[in-house]
This record gives C-alpha cells, structure tokens and sequence, in this order.
C-alpha cells in the first residue's frame, strides 16, 4: 500500500508554529554606516535604527545604557523592548546558527495518522534581515487502517549522509530525494540513522487538531506525552511510536490504562522494554491484566511498576508479605528486574522462592546476585548444588569458593608456566652459550625465564617482566641480565637487544636510570664480543 501518497501538506502556518515552539535567540546586530553612524538591526522585530548617541536630538539614559554596551552582552530593543544580545554585525557570525527538533502529528485519511519529524535550522551567518526558520523532514510513521509503517528520506544519489545535512522549505525536495520503508527504526531521534555526531537543540512536539477526529480521538496521546520525566533521554517521545502502535492492536485496554493512572507506569514499561514481565495485554481489563483485585490497585495512587510487583509477589505469585518486601527492597531497581524476577517466579514454585528470601534474610543477603554467583561457583568447582545449596555462613561459604577457585587458578598458572619454562630450557642454553661474557667485575648473561625477570622487576622497579617476558619466551626479543662478579644473584642491569644482534635496545638499571660509564663501556665490550662471534657463524655456515 502506498502509504505515503496519503501525507498532507503542511499547514501554511507551519513556520510561525516552529518559531513559537522554540526559544530562538533574538540578536541586536549593529555597525557603522558610511558616514560613522553607529546603527543596528534587531532579528526579533526587524526594524532598523540609529543608536549612536553622538546623531540623537534628545538622548535617554537608555540610549545611553545601549550605546555603552559591548559585543555578546545582552540589552533590550529600543523598538521592540524585547532581550537581545548585541553582536557586531561583522565579528562571529561563522558560528551564529541555531538547530532544533521537532516532531508533528498529523490527521490521515479515514481516521489514520502520521508521525513526521523535521530537523530545523536558523543561520545569520550569510545575512541578518529577513532570515526564517528552515526545515528538513527526516521521517514519517503511518498509523494506518491498523498497521504501521516507517519511512526514512534519502537523497537521489549521492551519499545518505548529505540527505541530513541540507535543509529545505520547498517542493523542489520532492525531486532531490525520495523516502525508503525500514524496519528498524522505533520512535525516530535526532540521533537515529546516519545524520548527526551530536545535537544540541531543543525537542518539542506539535498535535495538528484532527488528529483526534480520527481513529485516535481516545487514544489520549497529549496526557501520554505530558507525562513527567526528568529529561529527554527518558521522555515520552522516545516511547510514543510504541504506545501508538499499542493502542491500535488494544484500544480499549491502553485508554483505560491512561485514563485510571497508569500512565506513568505505561511510559516507563514501553522505555525499558519489560512490560511482558508484568503486564497481560490478552486480558480484557487493566485488573485482569495486572491479576490484581479492584481493591489492591484502588489503594495505590498513580501505581508504579514497583508498586503493582510488590503487590503481585503477594497475590499472584503466592510470597509472604514480609518476603515480597524483601525482594522489592533490596533486589528491584527497574522493569528490567522486574521482568527478571517474574520470569523467575513463572518457573518455580512459591514454596522454594519463599524458602529462598527467608534463607537470604537470615544470612542478610541484600546483594543478590552473591548468591547466584555462589551457586555458579559450585558448578564450576563440579560440587554438588543441592546437598551445598544453603550453607549454615553463607559468607564464610562464598569466601571459601572464592579462595579455592583463585587458588585453582593459580596452579593453572603455575604449571602453564613450568610447561613454557621447561621447552624453554633448550632455548636458553643456546643463548647462554652465544651471550655469556664477564671481565674483571661485571658478568652478562641471558634472563633464566619468566621467574628471573619478575625477580628482575621487583627489585629495580621497572616492566620488564609485564611488558616483555612473553617477547623474550618467543624470542621475538632477547633479555639479558648484567650483574657483579661478587654477587652473581643480585640484579643490577637488565638489557635488551634485538633478535639479529644488531642493535642494544636499551639498557636500564634501578628505576629506570640510564648506564654509568662504567656499565657502559662493559656493554661495548660485550656487544663486539657478540657481533664478532656471530659473524664467525655466518662465515663457517657458508663455508660448510
């Protein structure tokens, strides 16, 4: 069905609806004229005038106030009376432009309506008389005949980001661009799709009046998208393509729900995406759906999710009172719990949860997720769950799994490492017989493994046993320790050097510092020693 053919035009005064839905800054643009008169042009009014003191007849302490002030101050128009910030007409105006967001309801053909969002934008940077508000449309949503369905507008060729970027007010957009069905996009954004990095607007919403001569007269879209919230991110707006869409599959159920209070706990359902976990929408009326006697849901005035579990831990799932607190106090922070628990509770019996909260009150788990991971960690150890399912000192009990798996896991470790130690035995005699050199003081041999360098690191504070050991296991990088002659064991240097014995990489002592000379003139020494040998090897290699 071609959905789109059914659009209505924008109402002629769609421009003064988006300059009286947005606080759009209102600026005092002044300049001198050719013979130096200081002049100024206010946005808001659009008049033009002289507000140089020095050209008056007769002069008020206002004039004289305005004529004072400087570039970005705010004053009041001297026509108008309006606050504006004064700008000189020629300084900044490269970032003087402004963007907002709108969303606009409109009425279709045989009761249907459209959602239809507009990026709108208002720029002085080329001019400052006569500039309007520009608009560019990003997406329709048709509720239609019981269905629904979604378009976003893309540009005839090109890329889809320019689609976002250019703003219009005329039927020439008709040609330019074109609009393709998705399936993806829920209730559309600023941010949806590929069109903006950020956006630092305003958002508002406008409803056209016959929009509630239709199929949606009861559908009490204006109280839903009044409903209270603490910013955007968690506005009405985000959810309105979900509730719409719920009111055509359940119109009688929503226009209850909305009109005997439970409108916020509707909007923060479809926000978080967890309404199945509470709320039967099958069901004829909002008590059935919630299981819920009139009496309970009456007593609750403007019931929020949380709420309505607590009541339905007692008389749907069959908690004690006292265990039903527990849970909404220490385990419930959102729907997402909500429909957690419910989950839970569709799959065991209220005997064993009950048995459960009054085992976590006893040991005063208030954290609950310890003991799903206690539970994990008895599989993991493969003990078995039941006859360890309620220890006596629950946290004496998870402590000690604790210790015993990380105790596990450091075996596994250790014996890892043996295992590379030991196939990198054959490796580390070959370097010791390539490397070792010593002169009267000082002695240089490659690093033992992995134990060494750790050695190495604790006791000259520097990285090589976290940064390199695992390069030098490979031998993508070669480790050597320098040490005296009189205390072999005691570190003193670590050196590096290249696989191909070309290059000293670096050679660090005690936090990091550099070589003394006479560490220095060792590790020439050394290094002549090493390139000699290895280019003896080269040359019986091809004399063999």
């Amino acid at each position: 069905m071609d959905v789109l053919s059914l659009t209505p035009k924008l109402p002629d005064d769609f421009i003064s609806l988006c300059n009286g839905l947005f606080s759009w800054s209102g600026y005092l643009f002044v300049w001198r004229d050719v013979s130096g008169i200081k002049t100024a042009y206010c946005t808001e009014c659009g008049n033009e005038m002289i507000i140089d003191i020095n050209a008056m007849k007769t002069v008020t302490p206002k004039d004289r106030i305005l004529y004072g002030k400087r570039h970005n101050q705010f004053c009041n128009c001297p026509k108008c009376g309006k606050s504006v910030i004064y700008k000189d007409k020629n300084r900044g105006r490269g970032k003087l432009w402004e963007e907002n967001y709108l969303y606009y309801f409109q009425a279709l053909p045989d009761g249907g309506m459209v959602l239809r969002t507009f990026y709108l934008h208002k720029s002085f940077e080329w001019q400052i008389k006569d500039v309007e508000v520009e608009y560019s449309e990003h997406h329709r949503v048709y509720f239609y005949q019981g269905s629904w369905y979604r378009y976003r507008r893309y540009p005839k060729g090109g890329s889809p980001y320019f689609a976002f970027c250019s703003w219009y007010n005329a039927d020439i957009a008709e040609k330019a661009f074109y609009w393709q069905e998705i399936e993806r996009l829920n209730t559309p954004t600023p941010w949806a799709g590929r069109m903006y990095s950020s956006f630092h607007g305003e958002i508002a919403y406008a409803i056209h009046n016959d929009v509630f001569k239709g199929d949606f007269r009861y559908s009490c879209l204006e109280e839903y998208l009044k409903t209270e919230n603490r910013s955007f991110y968690n506005s009405p707006l985000l959810t309105v393509v979900e509730y719409l869409a719920r009111f055509q599959k359940n119109p009688g159920l929503t226009e209850k729900m909305a009109k005997q209070g439970f409108m916020a706990f509707l909007h923060s359902s479809f926000y978080l995406k967890a309404r199945n976990g509470i709320f039967n929408w099958n069901k004829p009326d909002v008590y059935s759906s919630l299981g819920l006697s009139k009496g309970t849901v009456r007593k609750l005035e403007k019931p929020t999710a949380k709420q309505l579990f607590r009541c339905q831990l007692n008389e749907v799932y069959g908690l004690t009172p006292q265990n039903a607190d527990y849970i909404i106090k220490n385990s419930i922070h959102d729907e997402t719990d909500i429909k957690a628990w419910a989950g839970r509770l569709k799959k065991e019996r209220p005997a064993n949860i009950n048995k459960l909260i009054k085992y976590y009150r006893k040991q005063k788990i208030t954290f609950f997720q310890d003991y799903t991971d206690y539970i994990r960690q008895l599989e993991q150890l493969g003990m078995p769950v039941e006859e360890n399912r309620f220890p006596h000192n629950f946290k004496a009990a998870h402590d000690a799994l604790t210790v015993e798996i990380q105790r596990r896991a450091m075996k596994k470790k250790l014996d890892a490492a043996r295992r590379e130690q030991k196939k990198f035995e054959e490796k580390y005699k070959e370097l010791l017989d390539r490397l070792m050199f010593e002169d009267e003081k000082l002695i240089v041999r490659p690093a033992r493994g992995d134990e060494e360098l750790l050695q190495e690191s604790n006791a000259l504070s520097h990285c090589v046993y976290s940064n390199y050991r695992e390069l030098y296991r490979n031998l993508q990088t070669i480790i050597c320790v320098i040490r005296k002659k009189d205390s072999p064991e005691v570190p003193f240097y670590t050196l590096e050097i290249n696989p191909s014995y070309t290059r000293v990489i670096q050679c660090r002592g005690k936090g990091n510092c550099g070589t003394t000379p006479e560490v220095e003139a060792f590790k020439n020494k050394w290094f002549r020693f090493i390139q000699s040998n290895h280019k003896e090897e080269k040359q019986c290699r091809k004399t063999a």
